[in-house]
């Protein structure tokens, strides 16, 4: 009896010294993430960027006088891959490490254009977008930033960073809101009004959708309509055959941002994720976004007319390649392929009765867009179906 308790003591005392430790090596990394010195003290740089699925833009660092590529991230702090850290011979502190899982800390300097961020704290992590972009360095977060005024402007494709406001011409008579900045890396939180409720949201570059939702949120079924889609986790990364990927779709009566009122639009949650909600690239990317650090403020001004889509158009499923075979994906729930019995994960053997898949009938099937053209899908082992595109919300509230 003696024994247990000893054990259970020791065992306590463990998880505190652990707990203690982590505490601490967090305190030393908010203070690191709060010391970034630009040089010169006033400064204007405009960086040229390339918008494929993310934002990407060209970074040196320490005093390397060759650029390295950087996905530029909102959402996160600056952040290198163990890689980077290794082929530079960056100086780091351990921040945790857990079974195959670790990071580290520490701080430099890194350039962008003619601006050197001196004292800029970092962290190093295992990413699973830093592992599978190979010529990826790292993410150039927020923490940066934090005494900048920030434009990114996808109508030319140019980011601009200063610290002087005068040196921006895109924040007079446009949508525009405070913000409050989360924590030590910066990160701007607007909120977002969905019907009667407020919820609020990272402005995350990093993200490539339009708003993703936590599954912590509950959206009522005034504010909103509903449909869901799964996918099975033996084929598609899960735990194990059992483990299914959920998918929540809604149609918005109304949501309001900085000002802007938006009708119908469609935004997505994802059950299995617990972290913060996101305003994404998708949505980001139809306007010219001006985020002050200095005085907690966004700005949002159209290139366009504002149109988000507010409906998906869908034959019930979507594929994918998977060692050379072509596996139906997701499943909306309701559809055709769900009454018929398909599964998840089961293998396509035709489209149209033919056997070879191009990218651009996969694309066709997986797009959102509508299409009058029907399909016929053959499954193995099972039956053929022929389909049509339909609408997934068979409503658009125009509220």
């Amino acid at each position: 009896m003696k024994t247990i308790k000893l054990t259970g003591n020791v065992l306590i005392l463990i998880i505190i010294l652990f707990t203690s430790c982590i505490a601490l090596r967090k305190k030393n990394l908010v203070k690191q993430l709060k010391n970034v010195e630009p040089d010169p003290k006033v400064f204007c740089v405009t960086l040229k960027t390339k918008i494929e699925d993310y934002l990407y833009v060209k970074a040196k660092i320490g005093d390397r006088a060759e650029e390295q590529k950087f996905l530029f991230d909102t959402g996160s702090p600056l952040t290198y891959s163990f890689k980077t850290k290794d082929s530079f011979n960056l100086k780091t502190k351990k921040y945790f490490r857990f079974g195959s899982k670790k990071a580290a800390y520490g701080s430099g300097s890194i350039t962008l254009g003619n601006v050197k961020f001196n004292n800029a704290g970092f962290i190093v992590l295992q990413g699973d977008i830093m592992e599978e972009m190979k010529d990826l360095e790292g993410l150039i977060g927020s923490s940066i930033l934090q005494t900048s005024i920030c434009e990114l402007n996808f109508e030319d494709s140019t980011i601009k960073i200063s610290n002087d406001l005068s040196n921006f011409t895109n924040i007079q008579n446009i949508y525009s809101s405070d913000f409050e900045p989360s924590e030590a890396q910066g990160t701007p939180v607007v909120k977002i009004a969905i019907g009667k409720d407020t919820v609020t949201a990272f402005i995350d570059t990093g993200f490539d959708g339009i708003i993703k939702l936590s599954q912590k949120e509950k959206i009522s079924i005034d504010a909103a309509s509903k449909e869901e889609s799964f996918s099975n986790g033996r084929y598609f990364g899960g735990p194990d055959k059992d483990h299914f990927f959920y998918r929540t779709y809604y149609q918005v009566h109304q949501m309001r941002i900085s000002g802007m009122k938006m009708d119908s639009i469609v935004i997505m949650q994802y059950p299995e994720y617990y972290g913060r909600n996101l305003v994404g690239l998708g949505f980001l990317k139809k306007f010219i976004i001006t985020i002050d650090w200095i005085h907690h403020r966004i700005y949002f001004k159209p290139i366009e007319e504002i149109n988000f889509k507010k409906n998906i158009y869908t034959y019930g499923f979507t594929c994918l390649m998977q060692n050379k075979q072509l596996r139906v994906c997701n499943i909306y729930k309701g559809s055709e392929f769900e009454k018929a019995g398909i599964k998840s994960g089961d293998i396509i053997v035709s489209i149209n009765k033919k056997k070879d898949f191009s990218d651009a009938i996969i694309s066709t099937i997986n797009s959102n867009k509508p299409g009058n053209d029907s399909i016929q899908i053959e499954i193995k082992n099972k039956q053929t179906l022929t389909l049509k595109k339909n609408a997934l919300f068979k409503i658009n509230y125009l509220r």
